[in-house]
């Protein structure tokens, strides 16, 4: 059996050299190719360029002020050994993010508008009810799609939270619903307030009582029965105006403290009416009202444009004569005038709403922002966090928590 280095030597004999000649090729061939890699190895040298600037202040200082958010790196690697080639460049951009804070998209103005519709609603429902019930709807689909993306995510990463959605869902029906609705009658009820000032010394409220009241009369009564002695229509009105005022006034006097309280906070509540009104006021006014609706009666009859009567309902008048006239000839005179002076009554009364819609609309857009802080800052981080946190811990410290825990400890080893 031939050896280890035997075998070799026979090998190198058929290859035609001898065992020295193997070994002198064979310590030369590590140098030949230690040599070739020198040769081939590229000597590298790298430049390092940045958009950094010198500026000068009035020291004159030379500081270096980099731009971010974006530096460019200049990479050049150069290979000395051959002269031939050019230098290699590898512009890199490397981006300096600066890690924003998330942006929820449905606080963003103006899809965050849309929670405040039924405030909308609120302010006109007065002068539009029917617009004013429908402008719920968008309320109440925003708060809800709102409350459930909290629910489910957490800023940009799915991560359902029963806690979170229901702390949305507080901050909805505090800045979304109860606080602005109240900002809007609030505003209501000091414009309202505010006409007490006026010549009649009522507030808006308190005259819109009396118009509508005026109203109720006007349309029970034929055109006939206000013909006839001026003193005692008048006196009539003002009559039956005080005596709903002091039915009204009953009424609240004979509630507790308590209910008091509360008709006083509801902001769907308009205490400042006819009840706490002055009954001298109101007699004079609802007079007053009765007497110029009466004379304005009276000159309509007469075919003439009463004085304060706008154009297009004396218009609407002549409009209104011939229609009657062609289906009861007999009284189509009467049956006109009621209907114009209805249509006075209502455009008072449309007057002093807007009036109040106005404030309440003001009230509501000096106040959207500061509400949302108060209640992000106030109600949700100083006492619904912390309570949450508080009911949190005593559930984690229950006896049933502590139990179910054990149970499922073992399951999670098996699952393991």
């Amino acid at each position: 059996m031939e050896t280890l280095t035997g075998f070799q030597a026979r090998i190198a004999s058929q290859a035609g050299f001898t065992p020295q000649k193997q070994n002198s090729e064979v310590q030369k061939q590590p140098k030949e190719l230690k040599d070739a890699q020198k040769t081939q190895e590229p000597k590298v040298t790298i430049e390092l360029k940045s958009d950094m600037q010198p500026i000068y202040g009035k020291d004159k200082v030379s500081v270096y002020d980099p731009k971010p958010p974006v530096q460019k790196i200049e990479i050049s690697i150069k290979n000395e050994n051959d002269s031939k080639s050019d230098a290699l460049k590898a512009p890199i951009d490397t981006e300096i993010k600066k890690e924003g804070k998330y942006v929820d998209p449905l606080m963003k103005w103006p899809v965050r508008g849309l929670a405040y519709t039924n405030e909308v609603g609120a302010a006109i429902s007065g002068i539009a009810p029917t617009a004013g019930t429908l402008l719920w709807i968008p309320a109440l689909l925003y708060i809800g799609a709102d409350t459930y993306d909290k629910y489910k995510n957490d800023g940009e990463k799915y991560n359902p939270s029963v806690e979170r959605g229901a702390q949305e869902a507080i901050f909805q029906t505090c800045a979304s619903v109860v606080m602005p609705t109240g900002a809007v009658k609030a505003g209501q009820r000091i414009v309202s307030s505010l006409t007490r000032y006026s010549d009649e010394g009522l507030s808006a409220l308190a005259k819109e009582n009396v118009l509508e009241h005026s109203l109720a009369y006007f349309q029970t009564h034929d055109m006939g029965d206000f013909s006839g002695d001026v003193a005692a229509c008048k006196k009539e009105l003002s009559d039956s105006v005080l005596n709903a005022a002091q039915n009204a006034k009953n009424k609240y006097d004979g509630q507790n403290i308590f209910k008091k309280v509360l008709s006083f906070i509801n902001p769907f509540n308009d205490p400042d009416n006819i009840a706490k009104a002055n009954r001298e006021k109101l007699g004079e006014y609802a007079s007053n009202q009765a007497e110029k609706m009466m004379e304005m009666g009276r000159t309509l009859m007469q075919d003439k444009k009463p004085e304060g009567m706008s154009d297009k309902l004396f218009k609407k008048f002549q409009t209104l004569k011939v229609d009657f006239k062609n289906t009861d000839p007999s009284n189509y005179m009467e049956k006109a005038t009621k209907s114009i002076l209805v249509d006075q009554h209502n455009a008072q009364i449309f007057k002093n709403k807007l009036m109040k819609t106005v404030g309440g609309f003001v009230a509501l857009g000096l106040l959207i922002k500061p509400i949302d802080l108060f209640v992000e800052k106030y109600i949700i981080k100083k006492t619904v966090e912390p309570g949450m946190d508080y009911i949190q811990d005593r559930w984690q410290k229950s006896p049933y928590y502590k139990g179910k825990a054990k149970q499922e400890a073992p399951k999670a080893d098996n699952n393991k």
